[in-house]
């Protein structure tokens, strides 16, 4: 367990060109989700209207 940490602690200090591709990628990946959904939930957001317990109660 010890070597595994070492290892992925040497990885991270000397920039591991695969390991920069891949956080690149993981960041990518989340910012492209984010802006979607927000694209989606934004205009959508205010016309839709969950019932409240106010509602419910007479």
């Amino acid at each position: 367990m010890i070597a595994t940490l070492l290892d992925a602690l040497s990885l991270l200090g000397n920039f591991d060109h695969r390991l920069l591709e891949i956080v690149g990628l993981s960041l990518r990946v989340s910012l492209s989700a984010l802006v979607i959904g927000a694209l989606l939930g934004l205009p959508l957001g205010p016309g839709w209207r969950w019932p409240t317990f106010a509602d419910a109660v007479p």
